[in-house]
């Protein structure tokens, strides 16, 4: 998608664009991660996912790196992953509680994790 599209993507109903109270999806996004290639063009669109991920790796750096963690294995969890991110920290579907209702919401969660 072009980034003069991205101008025009509808956002949710009631919503006037998805560029309402927040960063344009045609902004362009500067830097560099390590071990990422650039493909196509770096807007906000193509690069927003991959927030959480580069947060959880520096995250996961800073702790190996800190001298109470040192030679201890971290547990990082968080809702915003990506893939590849398993190597820094573990995915959390969210709370929940020991119930059945709640198992059945953290079964359908797996499959819809693992679907998009």
């Amino acid at each position: 998608m072009s980034s003069k599209n991205l101008k025009e993507v509808d956002g949710l109903p009631g919503v006037d664009s998805l560029n309402e109270h927040t960063v344009p999806m045609n902004a362009r996004q500067f830097g560099f991660i390590e071990g990422v290639e650039a493909s196509g063009e770096k807007t906000h669109h193509n690069w927003h996912s991959l927030y959480g991920a580069m947060e959880a790796k520096a995250t996961h750096q800073w702790m190996q790196g800190a001298p109470a963690f040192q030679g201890k294995k971290t547990l990082i969890i968080s809702r915003s992953t990506f893939p590849g991110s398993g190597r820094y920290n573990q995915h959390w579907l969210g709370d929940n509680a020991s119930t059945w209702e709640h198992i059945r919401f953290a079964v359908s969660g797996i499959y819809n994790f693992n679907l998009f």
